[in-house]
């Protein structure tokens, strides 16, 4: 269930940065990783967790 979450919050915000960003669902792919990066988490549906609650970017050269 975790891995669908982090999924469907990289795709939602993909969709918001192409209102403001042209071009940007060809130049993206959006990734959920879950619980498979965490940063400090380690306790599932901890309150203590919400850093990895997030949306990284890789720059990629067009």
């Amino acid at each position: 269930m975790n891995k669908v979450l982090s999924e469907k919050r990289a795709q939602y915000v993909q969709q918001l940065l192409s209102k403001t960003y042209a071009g940007i669902l060809k130049r993206s792919t959006p990734l959920g990783k879950g619980f498979e990066q965490t940063i400090f988490g380690t306790t599932p549906y901890s309150q203590s967790n919400t850093i990895d609650r997030r949306v990284e970017f890789l720059l990629k050269m067009c």
